[in-house]
């Protein structure tokens, strides 16, 4: 067991030797034995070997079974799963760490609960014992859990409060199945490839699909923060009940007296979530981008104590694209171990495909590539990494707040006007022109502007590229498109909280599970500690972003730290020089994948031909649109037969 010791002024001083990163899926049916279900499992499981290759174990109740695949963190001897109580009543599996299992296990202990392995999954099976689904709200962590509870022949599954880890069901009326990835679910024998086509519109729109729904009509990803019990009861699998375990604060907090004092308790607060995050017992490493968050920890962990780190970073031939002397410069501050890594156009080609490959439904985030490649380069050398994901998310860091600030003051101007100059203008500036994203927002109620400027609509060169029974599919469930109200939105700060709630785990979540989880390599997010969210969402929104700039709080807190150039340099994010390889290959590449998505009737090859074209000539960044329907015909040309 891995336990790291400070002083009283929070500086690291030592540590113990001492969970477990893995992949997870079950199933439950009544109309199988258990060596059917054995079986079926088995082949589930080995579809995830990449998501734990050290080991694996199973566990069959009657009509219900688990199994899981296991990357080793943390107790290496004893920690493998699944993992039951004492009495061995209560099974469980784990995707995921839990960072407070240590002081959970003491507070358990006391209440005479007796443990044989040295692992956090074990703590969830005596937390559900002491508590039942009410276990989760004492977890602290990024998990998927499986919980088979035999007295009661039930199945309870649970999803962390960000989303962090992911977990996809499958509900036929007299089969259930639950899996990390939905390759799993694949393989199943009662699976159908029949297409879900609001989720295939919300991608279109978005360029990911929310949780609540998949590509495929069978399948659907649990919602963050959830949990459902299923029972047999019945003599069919049954959603007994379901519930949430975290509201999002909305609150702002009486208590803090000052922005300074706000600062200080965010620093305690960071530290915190840092020490448990720190919990290994093998190398940790740091994703190191060059920008705030990923500096902050750093410099923070520096502080702290934690010698010899490990920072890794990625970086592009393209000058505009390239952060990496930042990198080196907060390298240098805190004298870490830098690795780093260039990416061109021939890396890009090598691993295009692997990276859109990876997701098992349309997932059209370019930044998986270089994503894909960091993680790659960091497995070489650690098997945990820390990374500043979810920093923007937290902290408010998007340019789009501001411009929800800008079209709250452009509101005032009565609505008929601003909708009658945007109907002229939309008849001069065709959809991908400069100019047509403003034009189309003019005449949109408040509530819809959100969603105007974080989604593109399907019309123009996008729509040219689909084919006529396609588009009239996706116009056909138009009318009842469930996945916008959640986007609904009239301020900064709504849209704050609807970030959280949709683009953090729906896309940037799934890309730093499915990237690291390809190689084996786990990544932590110590931004996304639900104590620090809480904390920073209770604080006024003006300790957060004004008109002068972004995450004032979290600059504050390392404004001593960080060298200034750090500190002020502009957020750049984590995008691809698109447009410069797509006239060095990667055309080739996304052109061969439209004409065999043309093939299966899906796709309209010569609309296709315009939009890459389009992208690889015009100044306007249609390179985003482009990549959504590359991402969108790769996948397509896998599941439909031509």
């Amino acid at each position: 067991m891995f336990i790291v010791f400070f002083d009283t002024a929070g500086r690291y001083v030592g540590h113990t030797k001492g969970t477990t990163v893995c992949g997870i899926a079950g199933l439950i049916d009544i109309s199988l034995s258990e060596i059917a279900l054995r079986e079926l499992l088995s082949q589930m499981i080995s579809t995830l070997v990449h998501r734990g290759p050290d080991s694996s174990g199973c566990f069959v109740h009657q009509c219900i079974g688990m199994a899981m695949r296991r990357l080793k963190i943390i107790d290496l001897e004893t920690g493998d799963q699944p993992i039951s109580n004492e009495n061995g009543r209560i099974w469980v599996i784990l995707n995921g760490e839990i960072y407070n299992y240590l002081e959970l296990k003491v507070i358990l202990e006391t209440k005479g609960h007796q443990f044989y392995t040295h692992s956090d999954t074990e703590v969830i099976a005596h937390l559900y014992e002491e508590h039942g689904e009410a276990c989760f709200e004492h977890l602290r962590g990024m998990f998927a859990i499986a919980i088979i509870d035999t007295l009661q022949n039930r199945l309870i599954l649970a999803r962390d409060r960000f989303g962090m880890k992911p977990l996809f069901v499958s509900d036929t009326g007299c089969r259930f199945a639950f899996a990390s990835e939905i390759r799993a679910l694949k393989t199943l024998p009662w699976h159908s490839d029949q297409l879900d086509y609001q989720a295939l519109d919300a991608f279109l729109n978005l360029g990911y699909i929310p949780s609540g729904m998949s590509a495929y009509s069978g399948i659907h990803k649990m919602q963050p923060g959830t949990y459902e019990v299923w029972s047999t009861e019945s003599g069919r699998p049954a959603l007994q009940f379901s519930g949430g375990f975290h509201t999002p604060v909305t609150k702002k907090t009486q208590h803090i007296r000052s922005f300074e004092e706000a600062a200080e308790v965010l620093a305690v607060q960071l530290r915190d979530s840092l020490k448990m995050h720190m919990r290994s017992d093998v190398p940790v490493g740091v994703f190191l981008s060059g920008g705030i968050d990923s500096s902050v920890i750093v410099a923070l962990l520096a502080e702290m104590g934690f010698s010899n780190l490990t920072t890794l970073s990625i970086g592009f031939d393209s000058a505009s694209f390239d952060e990496l002397e930042y990198a080196r410069l907060v390298s240098s501050t805190f004298g870490t171990r830098h690795i780093e890594k260039r990416l061109s156009i021939r890396d890009c080609l090598k691993v295009a495909e692997t990276a859109v490959d990876l997701f098992d439904e349309p997932f059209a985030d370019s930044s998986s590539i270089p994503t894909l490649e960091l993680c790659r380069l960091a497995r070489q050398e650690v098997t945990v990494a820390l990374s500043g994901e979810g920093g923007d998310e937290v902290f408010a860091g998007y340019g789009w707040y501001r411009s929800m600030d800008y079209w709250e003051r452009i509101d005032r101007i009565p609505r008929f006007l601003r909708a009658s100059v945007g109907s002229l203008g939309s008849l001069v500036i065709p959809e991908g022109s400069w100019g047509a994203g403003f034009v189309r927002r003019l005449g949109s109620p408040a509530e819809q502007r959100y969603l105007s400027l974080v989604s593109t609509p399907i019309k123009g060169l996008l729509a040219d590229c689909l084919s006529s029974g396609f588009l009239d599919r996706l116009t056909s469930i138009r009318k009842n498109e469930a996945w916008k109200p959640r986007f609904v939105a009239v301020s900064p700060e709504s849209s704050h909280l609807i970030d959280q709630a949709n683009y953090l785990p729906d896309d940037l979540l799934v890309k730093a599970d499915r990237c690291s989880m390809a190689v084996s390599l786990e990544t932590r997010l110590p931004f996304l500690d639900h104590v620090l969210g809480s904390f920073v969402a209770s604080l006024p929104c003006s300790y957060l972003r004004k008109r002068s700039g972004t995450k004032l709080i979290l600059r504050e807190v390392v404004k001593n730290l960080l060298p200034s150039r750090v500190l002020e340099h502009p957020k750049q994010g984590f995008a691809i020089p698109m447009k410069q390889w797509l006239s060095q290959g990667l055309g080739d590449l996304v052109s061969e994948t439209f004409e065999s998505a043309a093939e299966t009737g899906y796709f309209n090859a010569a609309g296709c031909k315009r939009l890459l074209n389009a992208s690889v000539r015009s100044r306007k960044g249609l390179e985003a649109q482009l990549w959504r329907m590359y991402c969108l015909a790769r996948w397509i040309t896998k599941v439909v037969p031509r």
